[in-house]
């Protein structure tokens, strides 16, 4: 529906990039290839209690670390400073 991508244009690259995590998810359960992958040089990380890793998916993929840090210790700062008055 919307016609061809020019091929190795970022939009042809973000779409192979995507169907190829989600084709990995499938297969291994994991977003990253278990083999060398020009399309997928960077590492998505698992999201836990402790490490709030996730993956911005743009042009470029980049690992980050904890995301909306500055809202979440507004709201935390909020809470504990509520209960302190209490």
């Amino acid at each position: 529906m919307t016609g061809k991508l020019e091929p190795n244009s970022p939009e042809d690259v973000g779409v192979r990039r995507f169907c190829k995590m989600w084709t990995n998810i499938a297969k291994y359960g994991n977003p990253n290839s278990p083999t060398t992958d020009p399309l997928l040089q960077t590492s998505w990380k698992a999201f836990t209690k402790d490490e709030k890793n996730y993956l911005e998916i743009g042009q470029e993929l980049t690992a980050k670390v904890d995301p909306l840090r500055e809202r979440m210790e507004f709201w935390e700062d909020l809470y504990i400073h509520r209960n302190d008055s209490e």
